[in-house]
């Protein structure tokens, strides 16, 4: 019976690197699987709040001047979508793997500096995310998912931020 018990402890024993559990980590893939059923939607979706949220943000895009009502039709944005929600994928593809999980969001950080994106804007990206995830799956995300969610992201754009940051002192 020890060996059960000691082997189910370790079941759920949090990540060193990023502090999440296997059942955070499942909890995260399984409702992002979902959300991939229409990454192009949810991705054009993801904009439309994150714009909403902060209409200034619009101004670090190529489509800067297209009005709101047409941007979820216009091709520049989808395609921005898509690779948004595709780098959100490798995200969740990796949190087992942390070297490539790390690059990946130190990748993200180097692309965002050269643009000059705040680092804020990933704390809105944050709540976009969550924002997008409640609206679009509803009761398929529990409470539980959604704390595992900001869990993830919190960890995850650390890095993106402290990146951000050391870039900007290293300019």
């Amino acid at each position: 019976m020890g060996a059960v018990a000691s082997y189910m402890k370790g079941v759920n024993e949090p990540d060193p690197v990023t502090g999440l559990t296997p059942k955070e980590k499942c909890l995260v893939t399984s409702s992002w699987n979902l959300v991939k059923k229409d990454l192009t939607g949810n991705g054009v979706e993801l904009f439309k709040i994150f714009f909403r949220n902060k209409p200034e943000y619009q101004n670090y895009f190529p489509f800067r001047d297209i009005p709101m009502e047409e941007l979820p039709k216009h091709p520049q944005l989808k395609a921005h979508a898509i690779t948004v929600m595709y780098a959100v994928t490798s995200i969740i593809d990796n949190l087992d793997n942390n070297d490539v999980l790390i690059n990946l969001l130190q990748k993200t950080a180097i692309s965002h500096r050269r643009r000059k994106i705040p680092a804020e804007a990933f704390d809105v990206l944050q709540k976009t995310i969550l924002e997008l995830l409640q609206k679009g799956l509803g009761s398929k995300l529990s409470k539980e998912g959604l704390e595992a969610w900001d869990k993830t992201l919190t960890v995850a754009f650390k890095v993106v931020k402290d990146t951000l940051t050391t870039t900007e002192n290293e300019s």
